[in-house]
């Protein structure tokens, strides 16, 4: 038992050795691709005050260069998908609000509707809504019932109505500011963090190392922490 175990630890150790060496002589070409995006991520000047902080918080300098970099991307595209998604809410509210209105009324209105679903990143508001809402068929079908309200079809325009209360409770509310660029890069960095902003009342300043480092990289100048502190307590708060 004992000779079998240990021939097959030695079979195994060869077949390992033998693998480690055809990857030395051939490396994948993935594998290349991805030292070389290293390599170039490497070669990048620091990501302004995002990627000191996260090194001082643990991470090491090419995860926080690459944490930093992603950081400032992601804030753009978040801040797209939230406006997008306002769109998406305001369009929804309308036919709502129309209930009672006459055809001509849902017909105008459903005209927001096809143009918000011509725009990509409110679809995945729109998925999340639907699934939650536990509606019938696939969302792609409340474009179909928007066409034909449009031209005053009196079933698609109740239909159409029906649909968009249903959706209501679980879409964004459309009133209200819509966040910063820097409000919404911070609320990416907090996840990442984990920090409480801290308050100097001397000064009149946010003092806080995640407050400091969303200045310095968005170039923005006293900026408050508290609204995007708000949003990340909220979402956390809910249930998944």
């Amino acid at each position: 038992m004992a000779y079998a175990l240990q021939a097959r630890i030695k079979r195994l150790a060869k077949q390992f050795l033998q693998a480690a060496q055809e990857f030395r002589q051939n490396p994948p070409l993935s594998f290349l691709q991805l030292a070389a995006d290293l390599q170039r991520i490497e070669s990048l000047p620091p990501v302004p005050g995002y990627e000191a902080t996260l090194i001082a918080n643990g991470h090491v300098p090419l995860g926080a260069r690459i944490l930093g970099l992603n950081l400032l991307r992601l804030g753009k595209q978040r801040l797209k998908e939230i406006r997008a998604e306002r769109k998406l809410a305001s369009a929804i509210f309308g036919i709502v609000k129309a209930e009672d209105a006459t055809p001509l009324v849902i017909s105008r209105r459903a005209r927001s509707i096809l143009a918000v679903l011509d725009d990509e990143m409110a679809m995945a508001a729109l998925y999340d809504a639907w699934a939650q809402a536990g509606l019938s068929g696939t969302a792609h079908s409340i474009g179909d019932l928007a066409d034909r309200a449009t031209r005053r079809d009196v079933a698609a325009c109740i239909r159409l109505g029906a649909i968009c209360a249903a959706l209501m409770p679980f879409v964004s509310d459309p009133r209200g500011r819509i966040p910063s660029e820097a409000g919404v890069t911070h609320e990416l960095q907090l996840y990442l963090l984990r920090q409480a902003y801290t308050y100097d009342p001397i000064d009149g300043i946010f003092d806080d190392p995640a407050t400091r480092a969303t200045e310095i990289a968005m170039r923005t100048q006293k900026f408050d922490p508290r609204p995007a502190y708000r949003r990340v307590r909220k979402r956390k708060s809910k249930p998944n």
